[in-house]
């Protein structure tokens, strides 16, 4: 099985030069865990999570705007869309992440993949026992 098969296709994204303010909003209001940061060509240049924001905020002082880009994680971890699912997990499990933007072979982003939805495909496609 391959990630395509389950990914999220419709991904929710911010661009790098965007205040966090509009990552904070989008993260709260879509419910979401990531973002992947991209940039014109949806070349995925960083991931941003609720944590993330908390930390930039806390490292600065006053109330002057935060960009994007000084909140992101980077380098950012991607898996190709044809990639087997098994390699998922222990790219995640490495990099101390749960969420993998995913990239055609052009290298742009055309979805992401969760730790749950490892999961969730990994056992779908486990054979089960005969009653």
């Amino acid at each position: 099985m391959q990630i395509r098969e389950f990914m999220t296709k419709h991904v929710r994204t911010v661009h790098a030069e965007e205040s966090t303010e509009v990552a904070k909003w989008a993260l709260k209001f879509w419910s979401h865990r990531h973002l992947p940061v991209v940039d014109a060509d949806r070349h995925v240049v960083g991931m941003i999570t609720p944590s993330d924001l908390l930390e930039a905020i806390g490292e600065r002082d006053g109330m002057a705007p935060i960009s994007v880009a000084e909140a992101m994680r980077r380098p950012v971890h991607t898996i190709a869309e044809a990639a087997a699912v098994e390699r998922a997990l222990p790219r995640m499990r490495e990099a101390g992440i749960h969420a993998l933007p995913v990239v055609d072979a052009a290298d742009r982003l055309v979805g992401i993949v969760t730790d749950a939805d490892v999961l969730a495909a990994m056992a779908f496609e486990r054979p089960r026992g005969i009653d």
